[in-house]
């Protein structure tokens, strides 16, 4: 406790002569701690909230079983294979449009 107290003395006595060059430096370096104490803090807190949301995504509770099985619904290997087949059609008429352009009528003219 009373380092406490003599801490927070030496702090009040350093910003009531904040005017003076010895007491600058001294604030500096509270100044400089804090920012990278703080700093410190929100990439500690980052990590582990990042990390928190990881591993229960890789939990296999309700939530992830009803994903998967909305995922297992979802997808259906009929409309899968209509839309790939729907792609290549339409790389097929892009290599014919390419070879052969279409005649259109200049607007500008």
């Amino acid at each position: 406790m009373t380092s406490l107290k003599h801490m927070w003395i030496r702090v009040r006595d350093t910003w009531a002569g904040r005017d003076e060059p010895e007491h600058m430096r001294a604030l500096a370096e509270m100044y400089w701690l804090t920012i990278l104490a703080l700093s410190g803090l929100v990439v500690l807190f980052a990590a582990l909230y990042g990390g928190i949301k990881f591993f229960a995504a890789l939990e296999p509770g309700e939530t992830g079983s009803a994903v998967a099985s909305q995922n297992r619904t979802l997808l259906d290997r009929g409309a899968l294979k209509a839309v790939v087949e729907g792609f290549a059609r339409r790389d097929a008429e892009y290599e014919s449009l390419k070879t052969v352009r279409p005649s259109i009528a200049d607007p500008s003219k």
